[in-house]
This record gives C-alpha cells, sequence and structure tokens, in this order.
C-alpha cells in the first residue's frame, strides 16, 4: 500500500486528535472514534494499514481527546472499584503475554521517530568529520618542535590559543601512530616531568600549596601529589633502614 504521509509533525497530530471529535481522513466525517469496524466496512482498511497509510503513530488509538478522558476516568473508577478484569495480571495472562507475539509484527519505532534519529546520526557524522579535517589541518611538526624546545607537555601548553588543546592532541595519538611514536620519544627522553622534580621538591619546602606549585610550574596537581608522596616514602624508607 502507497503511504501518503499526511502528518509531518507531531504538533499536526497532536492537533488531529485534540477536539471533541476526530475526521475520517478518507470519507472526511467526523467521529468518536474511527473503530475497525467503520474502516472495514466503509473502507476496506484495518486500523492498522490507515494508520500507516496516513503517517500517525501505532501506539495511538484512533479517537478523540474527549473519547479518551472519558475511557481513562472510567477505567480509574472501576480500578477504584476493584473490578477484578482489570486488576493486575494473573500468573495465566501473565504467562499467555510471555509466550505471545510481541507488536503482532507492527513496527517497533514510528516513522517520525526514525526521521529524527537518522537525522542525529547524520549530524553526528558531519560533527566528527568537521573535527578530523581541523585536526589534520594542525601543524602537528610545530607542536612537537615547540614541546622539545621548552620542556613542556601537551597538557602545560592548554591556555595558549596558538597550540592544539589536549582532547585534539589526545585524538592525534589515538589516531596516527607516528605521532604517537614521536611525541612519546620527546617526552620520554627529556623526562619532562621528572626535569621539575627539583623544583617541586624546593616550592615545597618553601610551603606552597600543590595548587599553588601546580600554577607556577603549569602541571597537574595529580603529578605534585605524586612527586611529594613518593620523595616522603622514601625518606622513611632511608630513616627506618639507618635506625636498624
Amino acid at each position: 500500500m502507497k503511504e501518503n504521509n499526511k502528518f509531518k509533525s507531531k504538533k499536526e497530530i497532536d492537533d488531529y486528535f485534540s477536539g471533541d471529535e476526530i475526521e475520517c481522513l478518507i470519507c472526511h466525517n467526523n467521529f468518536k472514534s474511527i473503530g475497525g469496524q467503520h474502516l472495514q466496512l466503509k473502507h476496506g482498511l484495518t486500523p492498522l494499514q490507515y494508520k500507516k497509510k496516513f503517517g500517525l503513530p501505532f501506539c495511538h488509538a484512533l479517537e478523540c481527546e474527549g473519547t479518551f478522558k472519558k475511557k481513562s476516568f472510567n477505567m480509574m473508577v472501576r480500578r477504584e472499584s476493584g473490578d477484578i478484569s482489570i486488576m493486575t495480571m494473573t500468573p495465566e495472562k501473565m504467562l499467555k503475554a510471555q509466550h505471545s507475539s510481541k507488536r503482532n509484527g507492527r513496527p517497533v519505532v514510528h516513522a517520525l521517530v526514525k526521521r529524527v534519529r537518522n537525522l542525529a546520526l547524520k549530524n553526528t557524522n558531519i560533527r566528527k568529520k568537521k573535527s578530523e579535517n581541523k585536526i589534520n589541518s594542525i601543524d602537528w611538526d610545530w607542536f612537537l618542535e615547540k614541546i622539545k624546545e621548552g620542556n613542556l607537555t601537551a597538557w602545560a601548553l592548554r591556555k595558549d590559543s596558538s597550540c592544539p588543546t589536549p582532547y585534539q592532541v589526545k585524538r592525534k595519538l589515538k589516531s596516527d601512530s607516528e605521532f604517537y611514536g614521536k611525541y612519546n620519544d620527546i617526552t620520554n627522553r627529556g623526562k619532562l616531568k621528572n626535569l621539575l622534580h627539583e623544583s617541586i621538591l624546593k616550592l615545597t619546602k618553601e610551603g606552597k600549596s600543590q595548587r599553588d606549585i601546580s600554577k607556577l610550574l603549569s602541571i597537574s596537581k595529580t603529578h605534585v601529589s605524586r612527586i611529594q608522596k613518593t620523595t616522603s616514602e622514601v625518606a622513611s624508607w632511608h630513616k627506618v633502614g639507618v635506625s636498624q
């Protein structure tokens, strides 16, 4: 069956179901609800075929808002009065539901939801492509030379607008094995963080906090804490060895 897709947005669908009557889009007559009897006898369609033809959600009943509220109120009254037929599922009903076919072959996701998901996926791919193009346009050789000359790390250059961000450097390290080797060769050969070992100990003796040391040396507080912890453990170990 050829789909008409009369409705293109959620607002149009809400407007169609709102009000005290609902219009049959084939014969243009108004009803409280368009049941299967009207569709099958007059137009030879099932409710599912009708919804598919005009782009209506499969989970929404073919009835106006007034009828829907009236049925909801009646159901609430029956539930409060203790009607057994609408109470919680019995073990027999639960077993039957578990072994029944789900949705009777109906599509799980409505066409509008599919279009929204496809559009979101398309936009995500576009953003990823733009990010990759921006990373590829960076002069990474110049960046490596700057790290080598200043004995710095990528994290230390995070506030320099002319340098790539730590996120871009991380993406480049993951995607380019050659750049990964060069970057690690420079940082490991110079042992950039270890060069600051004496400076960290000196500032610690002066009473500087970890936050102040990290700002002065452009390193993370985690590295400052690691150096201080390692130094204190080594000192205590020597002290114990001498006393023995």
